[in-house]
């Protein structure tokens, strides 16, 4: 089932995502970092458009888990009543995930 669903960022998601942007742009080109963005936002209309694409999270069983890559995952909510989909974090893999 293909859905169009309203998605709404955590504020937490929001800074986890300026941290992600910051490191990036310090670490490495202006190019990389915008194949970051554009895959992230490939993702996020991907779980948009299939919101239950995406495995349950072993640790919180109340979110989604998309590995965007090697080093981050997307942990995100869907509410079919408001068909409404928050991005609650994107995490760092490397960290513990009861820190989530």
């Amino acid at each position: 089932m293909e859905s169009n669903s309203k998605v709404f960022w955590s504020n937490a998601s929001l800074n986890d995502l300026d941290s992600i942007l910051e490191y990036l742009k310090s670490r490495w080109t202006i190019r990389e970092v915008e194949n970051f963005k554009v895959k992230l936002f490939k993702r996020i209309d991907l779980i948009n458009r299939t919101p239950k694409l995406f495995k349950v999270s072993e640790q919180k069983p109340h979110l989604r888990k998309s590995v965007l890559s090697k080093q981050t995952s997307i942990f995100y909510s869907f509410d079919e009543k408001s068909n409404s989909i928050y991005i609650v974090r994107l995490f760092d893999n490397r960290m513990d995930s009861n820190k989530l």
